[in-house]
């Protein structure tokens, strides 16, 4: 199964195993094989990137399902859903996890990526109405509030641009390696792209 897809933006969705975890798992896949199937979407892997990793570097055999989606944002906020209801996740985690699930909604629909320009939004009556449906339905589903959903995807768009610079930042910073407040990742949406870089490397360095 060579021809696997591998999705870094997929991929980088899922928290990584620490050393132990993964110890665990792979003794046991070395013991029992690999149980449960990979899920593929249109091939690319969108489930089982740690199975699929220890499974290739032992020649461990393993099956695959294909599951149908509409594109690429359903994909995404299917693997959100799963990665909330399955995980133990820190707050900031959470947040950054909720956040990538309403963005994925509102681009779904057409109504574009950047959700924090709300003078955008005023000046689109439908599109205000869309977002606040939106919001309310995914407050409800996760047990908080519509402003919360908002502000949350503010903090996921931060953390996306800090994976594109440093993939160890942000499992640092939802790891709670060190800390970072959502006050301040939000802000960062305002700042120069020189100054978002400098803040995530002092977060890789560790000496923010």
């Amino acid at each position: 199964m060579s021809d696997i897809i591998i999705d870094e933006e997929f991929r980088n969705l899922l928290p990584a195993l620490d050393s132990e975890r993964y110890a665990m798992l792979e003794e046991s896949l070395l013991q029992f094989g690999c149980v449960y199937p990979l899920v593929l979407w249109n091939g690319i892997l969108i489930d089982g990137y740690t199975r699929h990793r220890i499974a290739m570097e032992h020649g461990i055999p393993f099956t695959t399902i294909e599951k149908e989606f509409g594109c690429r944002d359903e994909v995404l906020i299917w693997i959100v859903s799963a990665q909330i209801s399955m995980r133990s996740l820190s707050d900031i985690h959470l947040s950054y996890l909720r956040g990538l699930h309403y963005i994925a909604d509102m681009r779904k629909h057409g109504l574009g990526d950047r959700l924090s320009d709300d003078s955008e939004k005023a000046q689109n009556e439908p599109l205000q109405d869309s977002s606040a449906s939106r919001s309310a339905r995914l407050a409800k589903l996760y047990n908080v509030s519509p402003s919360t959903i908002k502000r949350e995807a503010e903090v996921a768009e931060a953390i996306c641009l800090i994976v594109q610079i440093s993939p160890l930042a942000k499992r640092k910073i939802l790891s709670k390696a060190i800390r970072v407040t959502r006050t301040l990742l939000r802000e960062l949406l305002t700042w120069e792209e020189e100054d978002v870089q400098k803040f995530t490397i002092s977060i890789e360095e560790g000496i923010l």
